[in-house]
């Protein structure tokens, strides 16, 4: 299996099928592993990103979108997953606070937030229907404790 100096983060995906390692090199890297039936991990396509240090992301429920926190850029950029799993980069990224690190999309598939580790603050944005990010009308960003590294949302059934 492809491996990496620095790994940020171990993301699955909604349906279970992949898993994904962000490393915080230079320059990042998204490693992509599929999931076989008897559990053994499988090398896919790793994806290049231009940041230093993506983060953990968050899918949105059906798995063809996901955002991907840009920790050295202070932005999250959208990624669409092909079928397959593979994933490419949108052309769509949005600001967000001092060192982003973490995403988190709400039960309803409507809101993602991001912890933002230097300004110890979590932002807030609104999934459009395309799955691109708007930052949330009306919303500041909310003050946490020092340094959060991680956000974690639960979906009721």
């Amino acid at each position: 299996l492809a491996t990496v100096a620095t790994p940020a983060a171990t993301v699955v995906s909604p349906d279970g099928k992949q898993i994904y390692v962000t490393a915080g090199t230079a320059p990042g890297q998204v490693l992509r592993y599929d999931v076989e039936s008897n559990g053994m991990l499988t090398a896919g396509a790793a994806l290049a990103v231009t940041s230093v240090g993506p983060a953990a992301f968050g899918f949105e429920a059906t798995g063809r979108v996901a955002y991907l926190p840009n920790y050295s850029t202070s932005t999250v950029t959208q990624l669409t997953a092909a079928i397959n799993g593979s994933l490419t980069v949108a052309t769509a990224t949005v600001t967000a606070g001092m060192k982003p690190n973490a995403v988190g999309i709400d039960r309803t598939n409507s809101f993602a937030y991001v912890t933002n580790e230097t300004d110890a603050t979590v932002s807030q944005f609104a999934i459009l229907a395309n799955g691109m990010l708007a930052p949330l009308a009306g919303a500041t960003a909310v003050p946490t404790g020092v340094s959060p590294r991680a956000i974690v949302t639960a979906r009721v059934r």
